[in-house]
């Protein structure tokens, strides 16, 4: 019964996502090729918006519908600091890792909710990426 809702939640997507490929496709190829444009001057950190929840992370995917810059959001999942640096250090590398749960094409309007539609539409809903960040050090005990 599982495997049968999982099936029929994957061709549900591949229909939601056809539909936007084929809406986009319409459209005159000058029409396409600028909004394929302004969709790269989008960045992610501008992106808040257009998402139902709150979450960690915001960032770029393309999108399986019209193949334009498009967004993900989702919750930080884990992090390791990838470097470890001498004593006198103030930064280190961060290794961070989010699951998304919100998909968003402004372009075509393709919505995915959930890692299972965001998986269904072609896309890994898993993302990595590195941070510098300042290093965070307890007080001092004692030394007064």
């Amino acid at each position: 019964m599982l495997d049968e809702a999982t099936k029929a939640l994957e061709a549900a997507v591949k229909l939601r996502v056809e539909a936007a490929r084929e809406q986009f496709e319409a459209l005159k190829k000058a029409e396409r090729e600028r909004l394929a444009a302004e969709a790269e001057l989008r960045e992610p950190q501008h992106q808040a918006g257009i998402f139902k929840g709150r979450y960690d992370e915001i960032w770029t995917e393309s999108c399986p519908a019209c193949k334009c810059r498009a967004f993900m959001t989702g919750e930080q999942t884990g992090e390791d600091i990838s470097e470890e640096r001498d004593e006198h250090a103030i930064w280190e590398i961060v290794d961070r890792e989010f699951v998304g749960e919100e998909f968003r094409c402004t372009t075509c309007e393709l919505t995915l909710m959930g890692s299972d539609e965001i998986a269904a539409g072609g896309l890994d809903y898993i993302h990595e990426d590195q941070q510098e960040r300042e290093m965070e050090y307890e007080a001092d005990y004692g030394n007064d």
